[in-house]
């Protein structure tokens, strides 16, 4: 899959690949002029209502103004982490209310 996201506010184009998935995993492949990056997302089920995911992340930097881009992102590193869990929070209730008309 292929799209565009700013970084930065630059637009950029990004490749997203399923790489590998299980019954409990998927692993996605991210690809952009700049960056790859790695994300694998386990699920773990809690209970018979309840899954927690954990996501792992690997972002390898390709540019001299991707490794500048990528250290101020550490940085700001708390208030992305924030934005992350929000957006990561409202996917989950979205795949819930999903799942209840399915």
């Amino acid at each position: 899959m292929a799209g565009r996201a700013d970084i930065r506010g630059k637009p950029r184009h990004i490749e997203v690949a399923l790489k590998d998935y299980g019954p409990e995993q998927f692993d996605f492949g991210v690809f952009s002029s700049g960056f790859d990056a790695n994300v694998l997302i386990e699920l773990i089920p809690l209970s018979g209502k309840e899954t927690r995911a954990r996501i792992k992340y690997e972002i390898k930097t390709k540019s001299l103004s991707a490794k500048l881009t990528l250290q101020s992102a550490r940085l700001t590193k708390s208030s992305l982490n924030k934005s992350f869990r929000q957006r990561l929070h409202n996917l989950g209730q979205d795949m819930e209310e999903w799942m209840k008309t399915a």
